[in-house]
């Protein structure tokens, strides 16, 4: 249930968000592509350092549906490459009679991980309006602890970014999966969890643009 209800946020937002103008970007843009498919003429500010704190549904692959909430900060090394790390926790629901659910001793869950980002410029157009996003993949390596045992974790995953005046914000919308064995009453066995968040995402510290000669 939480899940619809997750998805259905989504799509409600999609429908109803602020967009912005492109009569404004009509002066910087070529004939041939528009200025926000390009990132040296988008509207959204250029700056160094990204922070986002998030909330959302945690979707265990042996236990039930909980929630998360958590943080994760970024360098943007290009417009379209940025570094980082983050933080997620969230408090385990499960079945207790499951082959799981009886060794657990410690419903806490901690994921940290250091990620690579890529990102893809595009546009949403409604009638004669704009919006400027980024579609990006995820990768990356971690630990995530688990019933009180630390397991080492790959991160694949993706999102999208949706920007909004003044251009130093976004909204950001990302679905993760971390891959890590997890310890049961049968032995180790390979565990997929889903993470569904959104949260707001903030651009620090401008970056200096060059004059064109």
């Amino acid at each position: 249930m939480l899940k619809i209800f997750f998805l259905s946020f989504v799509f409600c937002f999609f429908s109803f968000q602020v967009l912005v103008s492109s009569e404004s970007q009509a002066a910087s843009c070529s004939d041939q592509i528009p200025c926000g498919l390009e990132f040296d003429k988008r509207m959204a500010k250029k700056r160094w350092l990204e922070l986002e704190p998030f909330g959302g549904e945690y979707l265990g692959n042996r236990f039930d549906n909980s929630w998360v909430a958590g943080g994760r900060f970024g360098i943007r090394v290009t417009d379209a490459i940025t570094v980082g790390a983050e933080f997620n926790y969230s408090h385990l629901e499960y079945d207790r009679n499951s082959g799981f659910g009886v060794t657990v001793r410690n419903r806490d869950v901690f994921i940290t991980d250091a990620y690579f980002l890529y990102a893809f410029p595009i546009l949403q157009r409604a009638g004669k309006s704009l919006q400027e996003m980024d579609l990006f993949t995820t990768v990356g390596i971690g630990n995530i602890r688990v019933n009180s045992k630390n397991n080492l974790t790959g991160l694949l995953g993706g999102g999208l970014r949706m920007y909004f005046k003044p251009g130093w914000w976004a909204i950001r919308f990302d679905v993760n999966t971390y891959m890590y064995s997890l310890a049961t009453a049968a032995g180790n066995k390979f565990n997929d969890d889903w993470v569904f968040t959104v949260g707001p995402d903030f651009f620090l510290f401008p970056k200096k643009v060059k004059s064109p000669k």
